[in-house]
């Protein structure tokens, strides 16, 4: 090979190094981020007994100031938890995580012969819902299920006479045609006696972790369907934004906001 063979060898060679060393910096920072988000959620899971006060609105939230409805304080219900099992997958809800909190997928095995797991319980439940993206405390359902019927349901009603019911439907029972697809209807019902107005609920749509403790980041997918069609992102859309991997150039992002949902009063 000529000169100009080599120099593009060594270069390639040298971009190859290069971006293996930033890969492992980035999965190293997720790792430290993940962990950290863990411990804030467990602790936000277990609060401290403190005085019956409204909350105020946060230094990072846009959202209304006044005391939101899924905010205030709610009876105290025992942790309760159901399973429901399909042909390929074992469904966990629990009543104070406000829905789907895992799913064991039973044909898929990742490390030292574990489940596949989609979610965990140690970050929001799939179909948990809020006012609030920085607060995802919904709990204080009841929770029951029926095998037969392939569902399990949750229900809750407000103080202020807002009844939420929120019912997951197996695949089969509901008459979807993949095996590993769910379907979640959540009613909002007014029972109260006076007018009900809200700019909008959140919804968790569940979270993403590595199978494999070597996978890189970018092999880590949200994944989702809409009308019928697949969807992905690469989970490092959430992390801030960089300038050749080293310089920030903007913050986190804790929402996918194409998913926020617009304002509605009947059911989602």
């Amino acid at each position: 090979m000529d000169r100009t063979a080599w120099i593009a060898v060594v270069l390639a060679t040298i971009g190859l190094i290069a971006s293996l060393v930033w890969e492992q910096r980035q999965a190293a920072e997720a790792r430290a981020r993940f962990l950290q988000q863990q411990a804030a959620l467990a602790a936000q899971a277990t609060p401290t007994p403190q005085a019956t006060l409204p909350p105020g609105p946060t230094a990072s939230s846009n959202l209304p100031s006044q005391p939101l409805t899924d905010q205030k304080q709610r009876e105290e219900q025992p942790e309760h938890g159901e399973t429901l099992k399909s042909d390929v997958a074992e469904l966990s809800f629990s009543n104070n995580k406000g829905g789907l909190v895992t799913v064991g997928l039973l044909n898929h095995r990742a490390e030292q012969g574990q489940l596949v797991q989609l979610n965990t319980d140690r970050t929001p439940a799939i179909g948990a819902i809020t006012q609030n993206p920085n607060n995802w405390q919904d709990g204080g359902y009841a929770l029951s299920t029926d095998p037969a019927a392939g569902t399990a349901t949750l229900k809750r009603t407000a103080s202020d006479g807002l009844a939420i019911t929120k019912v997951y439907t197996l695949a089969k029972q509901a008459g979807l045609k993949d095996d590993y697809q769910v379907n979640l209807a959540i009613t909002f019902k007014n029972d109260g006696s006076a007018s009900f107005d809200t700019p909008g609920f959140f919804v968790s749509m569940g979270a993403a972790e590595p199978i494999h403790r070597t996978d890189r980041i970018f092999a880590t997918q949200f994944d989702w369907y809409r009308d019928g069609k697949f969807n992905s992102i690469a989970v490092n859309y959430f992390d801030p934004g960089k300038l050749f991997g080293m310089f920030q150039t903007s913050g986190p992002k804790d929402v996918y906001t194409p998913l926020r949902p617009t304002k509605s009063s009947g059911r989602r």
